[in-house]
């Protein structure tokens, strides 16, 4: 039995469209536009992690030193025996996931309900989320000082962040009201490439977080949410050009409008 409503949600309002990245939720629908940190109150707890992880390998090592070799690596087959103190770390670093864990909750649940608010008919694409943890296969050297880059992508922002999570409550929500979050089909629309005004597709570097549209300069991730909001088709697959001209001007002005008050520190910049 789905809760009790506690707001009027907005039936037959117009398509929201989410561009989700690892950090940063963006959605626009042609009554607001939105650029915000995910989960911004969820802490960093990884410093804090590092410290309790430490001294727990300190109290292993001094509770069973006939475990360990001469040059401090693990003997297999020993059996590591935990002191009272060392249960306390365990109990503290469960302590530290716990608080994390509740407050991205927390954190999601009310973005969510703000995107709810806005349009119960909600579109994202079907990218999936553990591709951005994944590492790089090919190793690349950055051009400015010659070093190799890492093959980390982003598997401890996506932990902490978890947006995977925010679509799931999301979709539970939608649920409640009898809709359902809506996948665009990433691999046709390929949001991130395409230009409505011409109609022709354009590859960008991951680091160009801007690019040029019918002469405006515009916000990549806010633009791809845009043109999100517009798909249409049986099977999601299409951008509408005529709908993306027509609400155009309007997302020039909502464009100025969060660019003023979004955090300036966001990796959209």
């Amino acid at each position: 039995m789905p809760p009790p409503k506690k707001r009027q949600y907005c039936e037959g309002k117009p398509a929201v469209g989410i561009d989700l990245s690892p950090s940063t939720l963006v959605a626009y629908s042609p009554e607001a536009a939105v650029i915000e940190e995910l989960a911004p109150d969820c802490e960093d707890i990884e410093a804090a992690l590092r410290r309790v992880n430490r001294a727990i390998d300190r109290s292993y090592r001094a509770t069973n030193p006939d475990a360990y070799n001469e040059n401090g690596t693990f003997k297999k087959g020993c059996r590591l025996v935990p002191s009272k103190r060392c249960q306390k770390l365990k109990e503290k670093r469960k302590e530290l996931f716990r608080k994390q864990a509740a407050v991205r909750k927390q954190s999601h649940e009310k973005a969510a309900n703000e995107l709810i608010a806005q349009s119960t008919d909600i579109k994202v694409e079907d990218t999936a989320v553990t591709s951005w943890t994944a590492r790089t296969k090919e190793a690349s050297v950055n051009p400015k000082n010659g070093k190799i880059r890492s093959k980390k992508r982003f598997g401890k922002t996506v932990t902490r962040r978890a947006p995977a999570m925010l679509l799931a409550i999301i979709d539970r929500k939608l649920k409640y009201r009898g809709c359902a979050l809506k996948r665009v089909v990433t691999q046709k629309v390929k949001a991130s490439q395409f230009d409505h005004s011409t109609g022709q597709y354009r590859k960008k570097r991951l680091c160009d977080r801007w690019c040029v549209i019918d002469g405006h300069r515009v916000q990549r991730d806010l633009y791809s949410a845009f043109l999100i909001s517009h798909v249409t088709g049986k099977n999601l697959d299409t951008i509408d050009r005529k709908a993306c001209c027509d609400d155009w001007t309007n997302f020039l002005k909502l464009q100025d409008e969060v660019l003023k008050t979004c955090d300036k520190n966001l990796g959209i910049f």
